[in-house]
């Protein structure tokens, strides 16, 4: 049940924001997606959607990836 929900959401992702979800620059490797909770993934979509600069974009997705590995690591 986990990873279909987790492949849904990268689907998902990559539906949405494929620029973003398939391209190593911005760190979201098929690894990183599969570690990120689905309201990151969702604030992910919602950045891609606005018209934030590229840069803002990056920083905001830097964070919720460190985030989403830091909380990883303590469970």
């Amino acid at each position: 049940m986990k990873y279909a929900t987790i492949a849904l959401l990268a689907v998902s992702i990559s539906a949405a924001a494929p620029a973003i979800a398939n391209d190593a620059r911005y760190g979201l490797t098929d690894e990183v997606i599969a570690q990120l909770s689905p309201a990151e993934l969702a604030q992910i979509r919602v950045i891609r959607d606005g018209n934030d600069g590229e840069g803002r974009i990056k920083r905001r997705i830097a964070i919720l990836i460190e985030r989403a590995l830091k909380d990883d690591k303590h469970h």
